[in-house]
C-alpha cells in the first residue's frame, strides 16, 4: 500500500512561531511555491496510534490579497493513517486539501489528481523542487474545533 493510497477515493478540497517561515495566517494570497515535499513525522512523543506522514509546502508570498502582510509562509498537512494503513478521518480531510493544492499547482481538474500524480510531485526521496516557482492562490480560514482549539486550513486555486 502506497502513502497516497486512498487518494482516488477522496474528494478534493479546493477551498509557526518561526519568523522566517511562519504558518499562513487568515487571508488570501498569491503564493509562489518554494518547496513541496512528503516527509515522515519524526515526533517520537506523538501519543496517537496512527502512522503520520506530512506534506510540507513552503511559499514566498507574491501578493497579499487580504489579511496580514506576509513575506513567506508554510502549510503542513498530516496524512494520518490507522495502524492497518487506512486514512483516518483527519487524514482524509488532509488528503482532500493536498489534492486541491496539487490540482491548482499542476493546472488540472481536481478529478485528474490521483496517486500517481501525487507521487510524482511529492516524492519523499526528492528535494521538494518539482513545483518550485509555480504560483497558486491560497485562502486560509480559521474556525474553532470541537476540542476548543483553532484550525486554520488553506485551500488552493490556480492563479488565473
Amino acid at each position: 500500500m502506497g502513502i497516497f493510497s486512498g487518494a482516488n477515493d477522496t474528494d478534493t478540497d479546493t477551498g509557526s512561531d518561526r519568523e522566517d517561515r511562519p504558518y499562513l495566517k487568515v487571508g488570501q494570497r498569491v503564493l509562489s511555491i518554494e518547496k513541496a515535499i512528503l516527509r515522515k513525522s519524526t515526533n517520537e512523543n506523538n501519543s496517537n496510534t496512527y502512522k503520520q506522514w506530512m506534506v510540507i509546502i513552503e511559499f514566498n508570498v507574491s501578493e497579499n490579497l487580504s489579511g496580514d502582510d506576509m513575506k513567506t509562509g508554510k502549510v503542513i498537512e498530516c496524512l494520518q493513517r490507522d495502524l492497518d494503513g487506512d486514512l483516518t478521518q483527519r487524514g482524509k480531510y488532509a488528503m482532500a486539501r493536498i489534492k486541491g493544492f496539487v490540482a491548482a499547482a499542476v493546472g488540472v481538474a481536481p478529478t485528474e489528481v490521483d496517486e500517481d500524480t501525487l507521487g510524482a510531485v511529492l516524492d519523499p526521496d526528492s528535494d521538494g523542487s518539482a513545483l518550485a516557482g509555480v504560483s497558486v492562490v491560497g485562502t486560509t480560514t480559521s474556525f474553532q474545533t470541537k476540542a476548543g482549539g483553532n484550525f486554520t486550513p488553506t485551500t488552493f486555486l490556480p492563479l488565473a
